[in-house]
C-alpha cells in the first residue's frame, strides 16, 4: 500500500496539541553573513553565504532519507511507527521540499525512483575508491 502525504497530515493533526504555541520573535538586528570586506582594498565583496543544508541538498538519495527517518524517528521511540507511516512521513518531508508533489505516493517501488536535486553534487572521496569491494 502506497503512503501519501495526506495520511501523514491526518496523523499529524490527530497528535497536534490544542494549545497555542507562539512563534519565536525575530532578532532585533540581522547580520548579512554573505557580505565580506576585502582586507587589502577595503571594497565590499558579496557572495552566496554559508551553505544551507536542506533535504534536497544534503541527501543524495531518497532511500537514505527514508532509512534515517526509519531508524531515528520519532525521537522518543525510534522505529515505533509502521512502515506505511514511515513512507508517509518521508513523502511529506519530500513534498515540503518540492521534490515530491503533495499528492505523491511512496512505497518500496517508487522510493528508489525519486531523483534528489543534488544527487550529482557530491564528490566521491578518493580514499574509499582504493578499498576493494568484496565479491
Amino acid at each position: 500500500m502506497a503512503a501519501t502525504c495526506a495520511r501523514f497530515i491526518a496523523i499529524q493533526r490527530q497528535n497536534t496539541p490544542r494549545r497555542h504555541i507562539p512563534t519565536p520573535r525575530k532578532p532585533r538586528a540581522s547580520i548579512n553573513r554573505s557580505t565580506k570586506v576585502d582586507s587589502f582594498s577595503g571594497s565590499q565583496i558579496t557572495g552566496p553565504g554559508p551553505a544551507v543544508k536542506t533535504v534536497g541538498s544534503y541527501w543524495p538519495y531518497a532511500t537514505t532519507l527514508f532509512d534515517y527517518i526509519h531508524r531515528a524517528m520519532p525521537y522518543q521511540a525510534p522505529g515505533s511507527l509502521s512502515v506505511d507511516d514511515y513512507y508517509a512521513l518521508t513523502a511529506y518531508i519530500l513534498s515540503l521540499n518540492g521534490i515530491l508533489p503533495p499528492d505523491g505516493k511512496l512505497d518500496k517501488e517508487t522510493l528508489p525512483k525519486v531523483k534528489m536535486p543534488n544527487r550529482d553534487g557530491f564528490i566521491p572521496d578518493p580514499e574509499f575508491s582504493k578499498v576493494p569491494v568484496p565479491k
